[in-house]
């Protein structure tokens, strides 16, 4: 399986995302964990939705079916996502 590796770049970079298998045991085959990060000057600006919006259309195409991420309970941007 093809796992998305993307930059998402509007002029210069702002975000990025990363996937990566979720498990090596078959049963979790088309499972991705990811992570985004979003430069602090675009933070509060829908730059993570993008970024986010852009990881599922390609996570789709590569034939993902199921995304999985942790985020720290304070963190309420990325929960908001």
């Amino acid at each position: 399986m093809r796992m998305p590796i993307t930059l998402a770049a509007r002029p210069r970079c702002f975000g990025a995302f990363r996937s990566m298998p979720y498990s090596s045991r078959a049963a979790y085959d088309g499972v991705a964990e990811f992570s985004i990060y979003v430069a602090g000057a675009h933070q509060g600006r829908g730059a993570g939705r993008l970024v986010l919006q852009e990881l599922l259309a390609e996570a789709e195409r590569a034939g993902i079916h199921k995304v999985t991420s942790r985020v720290f309970s304070h963190n309420a941007a990325s929960r908001a996502l």
